[in-house]
Formats: C-alpha cells, structure tokens, sequence
C-alpha cells in the first residue's frame, strides 16, 4: 500500500504533464497533393435487348408468397465503372408479365428503373428515372434481397457478374429468412 502512496504523492509533485496533441504538427502530417475525392456520378448505359426465356434465371426471395415468380435476365447483368449493378427483373404472375430494366447502387441502397417493357416487347424509357431509396416489403421488395443477398456485398459494393449469377442460380442458399 505504501508503493501506491509513494507512487501518487511523486506524481503529485511533479507538477502537471503536457501531453502534445496528435494534431499539433498536422500541417506535417497532411500530404498537400491529395486532394478530396470526386463526388460519385453515375456512368453511362446502354439499355439491352429485350430478355428471352432461356436467358431469365429464376431467384427466391424472402417474405411470404404472393403468387409471384422473380428473374434475372442473364446477358443483361453488369456492373458498370460507376458501381452500379444493372439488370432486367421479369415478375411473372398467373395474369401478367412485368419487365423493368434496372440498376441498383450498393453503398447508398437505392434503386433507378431506366425502362419498362411493353406488350409488344421491347423497352420504353421511363418517364422520371430518378434514384429511389430501397425498401423492405411491398411490390418491389425484390429489390431489397438483390441488394442485400445476391448482388451487392456485405461492405455495399457491387459482387463481380460471375458471383451473382452463382447467388441467383442458388438463391435458396443465399437469402436470409
């Protein structure tokens, strides 16, 4: 016990320390020639061919079923330089066929629908292609799973093509119920 007394009455006495602050010298530390980075800015795209049926890969999704079917076309899924995942989704029901050309930006989920698919079969421009927040639930809870399961990675970056496809062929594995 008398150690500790010792110990504390020297410390005492020594009169207060200066500890130096790690930013005092910053202006050595900071390197003049890096710059901050440039804000993000989405790339360009091409909208594909319309999807035929033996390209569509079919993935589960999690949630109750609603009588709907999900796929990815496959020639259609790329990762831009922008990070953006693009693909087409087909929604099928027992009455109707919904085809959406699409991107999904992983780090900030959200979500542009570029085009929309006609009776006739090809792609129209959407009207206001606007990026929109992702959400659970709902009509386009899809979305949500393809980011958080099968195209995005756990840091929200895009996964490479190849990964993805083997996540939508084997999306049973991969979703989180």
């Amino acid at each position: 016990m008398w150690r500790v007394w010792t110990l504390l009455t020297v410390l005492l006495l020594s009169g207060p320390v200066r500890a130096d602050s790690p930013l005092d010298d910053y202006e050595s530390v900071v390197d003049p020639n890096i710059s901050d980075p440039e804000p993000w800015a989405e790339g360009s795209y091409t909208i594909p061919p319309f999807p035929e049926e033996d390209r569509l890969v079919e993935f589960d999704i999690t949630g109750p079923d609603r009588g709907f079917r999900y796929f990815i076309d496959a020639k259609s899924l790329a990762v831009g330089d922008d990070g953006v995942v693009r693909y087409t989704v087909v929604i099928d029901s027992s009455q109707s066929r919904n085809v959406i050309f699409e991107g999904i930006h992983c780090g900030e989920r959200e979500v542009k629908a570029y085009a929309y698919g006609t009776v006739d079969g090809r792609f129209e421009d959407a009207r206001r292609p606007d990026w929109k927040r992702i959400r659970s639930g709902g009509a386009f809870h899809y979305r949500s799973d393809l980011q958080r399961f099968l195209l995005c990675d756990r840091f929200g970056l895009p996964l490479p093509v190849d990964e993805s496809l083997r996540r939508l062929h084997r999306s049973d594995e991969f979703i989180e119920r």
